[in-house]
């Protein structure tokens, strides 16, 4: 289990350091972020 949230909390790590380009890119393709989050 903490291996499990060890990689969790690296993933949410680098989701928060890309997140500037990440919602740059959400903004400019609003349909690939519907898609995606279906896919979640």
């Amino acid at each position: 289990n903490s291996k499990f949230a060890k990689s969790t909390c690296i993933f949410c790590q680098s989701v928060l350091d890309d997140y500037d380009t990440y919602k740059y890119f959400f903004q400019v393709n609003p349909i690939n972020t519907t898609s995606l989050a279906i896919e979640l």
